[in-house]
């Protein structure tokens, strides 16, 4: 089971909100940077962790379907997506209707949740 945290709030990293499992993808912010940096120091990070630059997309709702696709393909055993930063959208249930994904609402975002890939 992994689970992975996708972050879309550029402050998250200075008062962390949840907790940050092994493998996790934070949008670039200087606060998220250090983050990812002092995780990466105390070698408590997944390798296939990133911090991307949100800035390429013309929406949060793009950014978050985008970085999903990412993630998938980066964390191919993937059991759960927890986004954070971002609310759990039309446009991005849209996006992400027939993926075979369970959608939960959170306190600060969402869950994307799936069965564990067969070997």
């Amino acid at each position: 089971m992994v689970k992975v945290l996708v972050v879309l709030d550029k402050s998250f990293g200075v008062d962390p909100p949840v907790a940050i499992p092994a493998a996790f993808w934070l949008i670039d912010s200087v606060a998220n940077r250090a983050l990812a940096e002092r995780l990466s120091k105390n070698g408590v990070h997944d390798p296939n962790s990133a911090v991307f630059n949100g800035d390429l997309f013309a929406s949060l709702a793009e950014a978050t379907v985008s970085t999903y696709l990412s993630v998938a393909e980066h964390h191919y055993a993937w059991t759960e997506m927890q986004f954070v930063g971002v609310a759990l959208s039309l446009d991005i249930e849209q996006a992400l209707a027939g993926k075979r994904v369970s959608l939960t609402k959170t306190a600060n975002g969402f869950v994307v949740a799936r069965p564990a890939p067969v070997p």
